[in-house]
């Protein structure tokens, strides 16, 4: 029967939702075990299949809380592309705010006095007063955080906490590489690639033939009424 956006929904058809994982794969995992709709491949976890007939829907906000980010992301861009008719994502802010982070975390801006004390981003926050800026947080973070070093892991670190919601994503994501890559020491400088590269097409990626996993998510986003996607990548050269 028609929908109100004017998408013919097949009668007797199934559909999944899914929405807000925000990168906890265990949440994630539990999911598809109890899914009518997607199984996992094959044994350890790393590419799923959409059942024949089943249609899915991923509603946005896929990483930030949960040391998953990169598995889930990647997992579900694999569905899209083998079901492109069939499974249909979504763009959260979550997903959306990391293409900050090929611009933000550059060497060239660290000792730029206007964003180490500006109070007026993010400016959706209402008080001003409760804006914590760069400056602040260099002064009150712990050694075992990073100090007070004005470098790029803590820029990172304190644009993760201030101004995306997702504060100890830094560690979060250093534990997801350990495991990704079967080893134990991961350096701050490989979870700062790690971010800065995300979004980034394989071109100026760093000894990659790919673009980053969230670029790939976000360029997966389409409009199934239009023939473009929703989300141009943008000119970063």
């Amino acid at each position: 029967m028609p929908s109100s956006s004017g998408l013919e929904v097949p009668k007797g058809k199934i559909c999944g939702y899914l929405t807000d994982v925000e990168g906890n794969f265990e949440y994630f995992d539990a999911y598809v075990q109890l899914s009518k709709v997607l199984d996992w491949k094959d044994e350890r976890k790393q590419q799923l299949d959409l059942r024949p007939g089943a249609s899915f829907c991923f509603g946005g906000d896929v990483v930030d809380k949960g040391t998953g980010d990169i598995r889930v992301t990647t997992s579900l861009t694999d569905l899209k592309k083998r079901y492109p008719k069939r499974v249909f994502l979504i763009i959260g802010n979550r997903d959306g705010n990391k293409m900050r982070m090929a611009t933000e975390l550059r060497k060239e801006i660290l000792d730029d006095t206007l964003i180490m004390e500006d109070r007026q981003f993010p400016y959706w926050v209402r008080d001003k007063d409760k804006i914590e800026t760069v400056k602040d947080y260099l002064a009150k973070n712990p050694e075992e955080n990073g100090g007070s070093e004005n470098n790029l892991a803590n820029r990172l670190r304190w644009m993760l906490k201030a101004t995306m919601g997702s504060d100890g994503a830094f560690e979060r994501r250093r534990l997801e590489l350990q495991i990704l890559q079967d080893r134990q020491k991961i350096s701050d400088d490989e979870v700062v690639k790690s971010f800065q590269e995300c979004a980034l097409p394989a071109r100026l990626r760093d000894k990659s033939k790919e673009d980053g996993f969230m670029l790939q998510y976000l360029e997966n986003v389409a409009n199934p009424l239009k023939p473009k996607p929703c989300f141009q990548r943008p000119n970063l050269e």
